[in-house]
């Protein structure tokens, strides 16, 4: 696990073997102790399970007591009772996280197992000891997710689940690009898959979409999903009885359902990516041409249609809700008099939806296309009353900003901005910018020194937890993860 300053692992510490002895010598109860998990608890009541059984039938009946060296951070259960009627069963001690109004870190605190029987006078024990941490939940923390092994350091985070536990995106290894998952309990795992990416993940987290290389697919690429750990590359769409017409060569939107949507090429179409929908039992539609980046198990979506060879309307971030194609309208015709100039990607949308963000390349705020030649990359919202507004950027510096997520009410907006320092991973609270290592010291955490953090890719429903991308001490591009232990 992990706070703000250090990166946290609860191991088992040095096992201590003791007879005590009345007389004479005698054997220790055979006792197996296996923890459920990481050896790491929390305020907010996580806890930890110690399975114990019996590796044989023990003479007369063995006590398991459990003790905390502090139980303000960790309390246990106990104590188990094995007999020869009972010994082939396994039973647990409990060890639970407390809490505190304290922003006071992560703490470590020792739990020591103990096994006694007595026979004849004698006094037979076993003696464990594990090495625990309670994780504060009275300030933020923050978290580098490291890298796969093998080839150089980099990883790249996408999107987290809606509860915030689950992490996707890919990194790199000495066979190329690979997806990974990532959870505080896991670390970083790899999902397999040549030169594999992971775009997505359902909101439960437990599939994953993306794509991997597929040389003999148009556009060398196909779509792929994750579930259970396995890898399942989607096949192009042919009719009954006739020939390939579709390519799958992304997957970015994951329903519940198990509806999929993403983005495909017509056979022979190379410069063209049209929106996909697979459904369930391989049904397949496309919805024009372009590309979707975020849904919900009502049927919305938001993405970005593309104008076709000879020309067409601006480029601009679409809705889409239960099948119909509906246009935001946005870049205006004020700042982009010559349409194709400008472009503009609808990224993410609150839960009602009625909030949209997304990034735009649009002129500097007051001209437009007739008195500038300089597009610049503006973080954009939409809602039904307001139409398209542009968000302040940070203060200082050039003006480049972006906006790749929401929370579900709206309130709180993700992505980056720059400021005199370059670009900056970005939080908008009811529109006001402001830099996300900034809210971490607000909410009493603190990001590691020589951490800069570049972008906010994702963040959960309820904007506690933030994930993105940045450079780690060494220099290496490096995603992230933050949970702040309340709304801002």
């Amino acid at each position: 696990m992990w706070t703000s300053e250090h990166s946290w692992i609860g191991y088992r510490h040095a096992i201590l073997w003791l007879t005590v002895m009345m007389g004479a010598c005698g054997p220790e109860p055979a006792v197996d102790i296996n923890p459920s998990a990481e050896l790491v608890t929390s305020e907010d009541g996580k806890s930890v399970r110690l399975a114990v059984s019996m590796l044989e039938p023990p003479r007369g009946t063995v006590v398991v007591r459990a003790a905390s060296s502090d139980p303000s951070e960790g309390s246990v259960s106990g104590p188990l009772r094995f007999d020869a009627s009972n010994w082939e069963t396994t039973q647990e001690l409990v060890v639970t996280g407390q809490d505190d109004s304290e922003a006071d870190g992560d703490a470590p605190y020792q739990v020591t197992v103990t096994a006694e029987r007595e026979a004849l006078g004698l006094q037979h024990r076993y003696v464990e000891v594990f090495s625990f941490v309670n994780v504060d939940d009275d300030a933020a923390r923050f978290q580098g997710l490291g890298d796969l092994p093998g080839g150089d350091v980099a990883s790249y985070a996408t999107a987290v689940s809606a509860a915030g536990d689950v992490v996707v995106g890919w990194s790199r290894t000495a066979q190329g690009d690979e997806a990974f998952r990532w959870t505080s309990g896991s670390g970083i795992t790899g999902l397999g898959g040549s030169e594999s990416r992971a775009n997505n993940l359902s909101p439960n987290g437990e599939v994953i979409v993306g794509s991997v290389a597929e040389a003999s697919y148009e556009g060398g690429r196909a779509a792929a999903t994750w579930s259970g750990g396995s890898l399942q590359v989607i096949a192009p769409y042919a009719p009954p009885g006739g020939p390939i017409l579709f390519y799958p060569v992304d997957a970015t939107v994951v329903l519940e359902t198990g509806d999929l949507f993403g983005a495909c090429i017509q056979k022979g179409a190379y410069l063209d990516r049209l929106i996909c929908h697979i459904a369930p039992g391989d049904a397949f539609s496309t919805a024009g041409v372009g590309d979707v980046f975020a849904g919900d198990a009502a049927g919305h979506l938001v993405g970005t249609t593309y104008p076709s060879h000879h020309g067409g309307p601006p480029i601009g971030p679409r809705g889409y809700q239960s099948g119909l194609l509906t246009q935001l309208d946005y870049p205006t015709n004020t700042e982009c008099v010559i349409p194709h100039s400008c472009a503009a990607e609808a990224r993410a949308f609150s839960t009602d939806p009625t909030t949209i963000v997304g990034t735009a390349r649009l002129p500097p705020a007051g001209q437009s296309t007739v008195t500038s030649s300089v597009l610049l990359n503006v973080a954009f919202v939409v809602t039904e009353g307001e139409g398209p507004v542009r968000l302040p950027d940070l203060a200082g510096g050039d003006e480049d900003g972006g906006a790749y997520a929401i929370d579900a009410t709206g309130r709180v907006i993700g992505g980056f901005g720059a400021n005199a320092d370059g670009r900056r991973a970005t939080l908008w609270v009811e529109r006001a910018p402001r830099l996300l290592t900034d809210a971490i010291a607000a909410k009493g955490g603190k990001v590691p020194d020589h951490w800069i953090l570049t972008e906010v890719r994702a963040m959960s429903p309820d904007g506690l937890t933030f994930v993105g991308n940045g450079t780690n001490p060494a220099g290496q591009p490096e995603a992230f993860v933050v949970v702040l232990p309340s709304a801002l």
